[in-house]
């Protein structure tokens, strides 16, 4: 009889987790140690104890914790390679990187540089780093998996009436990143799975958006309207 659980066993096996402490990537670290991987840890943040809150005890599980600064482009490849850390069987990358002016990115009040800005540290990121990692994993001959996180707005237009009532409002900039980062894993998959090397996106919906305990900061006019067009009648929660 086939044990399910030892196959989700990820013993001897090391991950990298781009932007592991953040909303998602916290969780996603907690998933790759407690099944035994040894996790990489690279965020910009390394207050490791308070992000990881009380789910797990650091000391019991094999974590390292790296400052890793994604949206570098001119430093990035040199900062893969200068990690000193065995090259990953598993990336796993849940980074957010935008800029301070990211959220005035509508149609009709982006500017292209504002535009090019996001796309380059953002999309142009994870396409990077997810060949380097592949190249790494092709010379090993051992395989991988590589995950990268889409959204539901890389897939559908942005719903519009979920905004009303609210300062939020669509994005141009966010749908062209996660449609070329969803894209860009059909391309890989088809490219590297000669190789033995998998890679997958994940599309989220809308998340509940409080980090480390604190309470959800999201508007309420938001949370309902999102709420109302989901058969659960609910945001989706990281874990």
């Amino acid at each position: 009889m086939n044990n399910y659980m030892k196959k989700f066993r990820l013993d001897n096996k090391t991950a990298f987790v781009m932007g592991g402490l953040g909303l998602i990537g916290r969780e996603v670290t907690i998933a790759f140690a407690s099944a035994g991987a040894r996790t990489i840890v690279l965020d910009l943040d390394t207050n490791k104890d308070s992000a990881l809150d009380q789910k797990m005890s650091v000391k019991d599980y094999d974590l390292i914790f790296r400052h890793f600064n994604c949206a570098n482009m001119d430093l990035l490849e040199h900062n893969f390679y200068n990690l000193r850390v065995r090259f990953p069987n598993s990336l796993h990358y849940s980074s957010y990187l935008r800029t301070a002016d990211r959220e005035k990115s509508s149609f009709s009040e982006v500017t292209i540089n504002s535009f090019r800005k996001n796309v380059d540290i953002h999309m142009n990121s994870y396409a990077w780093l997810a060949r380097l990692a592949a190249e790494e994993m092709v010379k090993a001959g051992n395989g991988g998996s590589i995950v990268q996180l889409g959204s539901i707005y890389g897939l559908l237009g942005q719903d519009l009436t979920v905004y009303k009532g609210t300062d939020m409002q669509e994005n141009m900039s966010y749908a062209a990143i996660k449609g070329g980062i969803i894209n860009l894993t059909r391309q890989m998959a088809s490219y590297y799975g000669q190789h033995n090397i998998r890679v997958n996106t994940l599309c989220p919906g809308g998340l509940e958006g409080h980090v480390s305990g604190k309470s959800n900061t999201q508007s309420l006019v938001f949370v309902k309207h999102y709420s109302n067009k989901t058969p659960l009648k609910r945001l989706g929660l990281a874990e």
